[in-house]
């Protein structure tokens, strides 16, 4: 081998040596010693930069020597023989955490250019990082969302400010997201006080906030500034009813949003009252009477979020007001046409048909369009049979028919006098059945009288033989008087020419003992 061949891999071997890295001849890729620009940050953190820089299919290759104090000799020391490999990055710029006052640490750089195959490098741009904990998320509108992340930064900086935002201004960079006008009192930041994570919380959720959120943090380093370029994606959305027909002439709802959210429990309200036992997104209604009604969907946890409602099984009516019973001539009439769900309608129109239901068709008369349809001043002409139209989001309805019956004056007149004689009547049955009733009570009172007994304190029965009493003069014989009144009595003589009256009335005979002993 000749001299000149022998230095030659001498040198090569020298260059190797000092990259730190074995590079096999056939790999194409050059090796170039770089200069060395070392800056001590605080305490510890030695910030390396390393020229040349490159581009492309490069990486830098960075190594390490440590000075041995010689123990035998205060004042001396030496290098390390070998330089130590630490690592290698794809930017020119690294920090190192190693820096103390008792352990000197001399750093080295090489420039790899024209590689074939990148190796994983640690150092550099490795150094710094923010994971967020999903790449997309999906929230409903009006609700509120928690976006996530962890960050790193090389040892010993210290994070003087973090944010998130939506808005990289020209000029101006990043704009925190509580000072963009748009997110201004809805926006809060939590964080741990290793600062190892970032949460920020947006309230109030808008379709606009519909963006992708990154995180930002800067250090005590000028240099030590770090954007995540993915971020997160958040999408705002509503809830909406889809209704679709089904065999037997069923519904089917779906409860539908225009991302997917993280595993929802949905909520059914049927006019405005929670359906039982039912949480999927789909719901089937089959009974036009049990499952007739306004039907809304909400997601557990944000139950006043709901949907916009529609419709089930439910028809238009039309409701006559602002009139009397009985319809008649003058008047003023509003009709309107309505349901459980009339305030999803549109396009109302009012139609008068003036035959019978079974010849409908034949004469069939346009009124106007509105939900309301006014009539003043009704006749007997405005008489017949009224319905009325409507779109929503499952097409046209139509009402029932509802009739309308108008009487002219004379009808009125009728009922006037009517009213006129019925009160008299009134007032005399009334008047009847009070005199009925006393008359009554008069004759219960006199049946209450009691047949006297023998033997009684007070009265003695007559010897119906001879028509006398013990205590009493009884009248013996009376005569009978063709005239129809009765005579009068003498007073002086206590007689009468047509009666026998008694003569002496005797007090009754003392009775001996307590009335209760007579009892006992």
């Amino acid at each position: 081998m000749s001299p000149q061949r022998s230095a030659n891999i001498t040198a090569a071997v020298i260059l190797i040596l000092l990259a730190g890295h074995l590079i096999p001849a056939s790999s194409g890729q050059t090796a170039q010693q770089g200069t060395m620009d070392q800056q001590v940050l605080g305490y510890r953190v030695s910030k390396l930069t390393c020229s040349p820089t490159c581009s492309g299919n490069c990486y830098y290759s960075w190594l390490k020597q440590r000075w041995i104090s010689d123990y035998w000799h205060t004042d001396e020391g030496y290098w390390q023989h070998t330089p130590t490999s630490i690592g290698c990055s794809t930017t020119a710029t690294v920090w190192i955490d190693s820096t103390s006052s008792s352990i000197q640490d001399k750093y080295s750089c090489n420039v790899y250019t024209h590689v074939y195959s990148l190796p994983y490098c640690e150092l550099g741009e490795q150094q710094w990082d923010v994971m967020y904990n999903l790449d997309s998320v999906c929230a409903l509108e009006g609700s509120s969302v928690d976006l996530f992340c962890i960050y790193k930064h090389p040892g010993g900086l210290t994070v003087t400010a973090s944010f998130w935002f939506i808005n990289d201004q020209p000029g101006v960079g990043p704009v925190d997201l509580r000072d963009d006008d748009q997110y201004k009192g809805r926006v809060q930041y939590y964080q741990n006080q290793n600062q190892l994570y970032h949460t920020v919380t947006i309230t109030d959720l808008r379709a606009n906030d519909a963006q992708t959120y990154k995180f930002r943090f800067i250090t005590d380093d000028p240099d030590g500034k770090y954007t995540d370029s993915s971020g997160i994606r958040l999408s705002v959305t509503g809830l909406k009813i889809e209704v679709s027909d089904t065999q037997g002439g069923g519904k089917k709802l779906i409860c539908r949003s225009t991302c997917t959210l993280t595993n929802p429990t949905y909520i059914w309200y049927r006019n405005e009252q929670p359906v039982s036992e039912q949480n999927r997104a789909v719901l089937y209604l089959r009974d036009r009477t049990v499952d007739a009604g306004s039907y809304s969907c909400a997601v557990k946890g944000h139950e006043e979020i709901r949907s916009a409602a529609v419709c089930g099984f439910e028809g238009l009516q039309v409701k006559v007001e602002g009139a009397t019973a009985a319809l008649v001539e003058g008047q003023t009439v509003t009709l309107t046409c309505s349901s459980m769900c009339s305030q999803f309608y549109s396009n109302y129109t009012w139609y008068r048909n003036r035959q019978a239901v079974s010849e409908q068709n034949r004469s069939v008369e346009a009124l106007g369009t509105g939900q309301n349809y006014s009539i003043t001043n009704i006749s007997s002409q405005h008489s017949g049979l009224y319905y009325c139209t409507a779109l929503n989001q499952l097409g046209q309805h139509s009402s029932a028919l509802a009739r309308l019956d108008v009487f002219s004056d004379w009808w009125k007149q009728y009922a006037v006098w009517a009213a006129v004689g019925l009160v008299p009547a009134l007032a005399l049955s009334l008047l009847t059945a009070v005199l009925c009733v006393q008359r009554k009570r008069r004759a219960e009172r006199g049946a209450d009288v009691q047949t006297p007994k023998p033997g009684d304190d007070t009265y003695t029965a007559l010897n119906l033989a001879t028509t006398s009493s013990s205590e009493y003069d009884t009248l013996t014989h009376a005569t009978h008087s063709a005239n129809d009144t009765y005579s009068t009595l003498n007073p002086a003589t206590r007689t009468s020419s047509e009666y026998d009256t008694l003569m002496v009335v005797g007090p009754p005979p003392v009775q001996s003992g307590a009335p209760d002993e007579e009892n006992n």
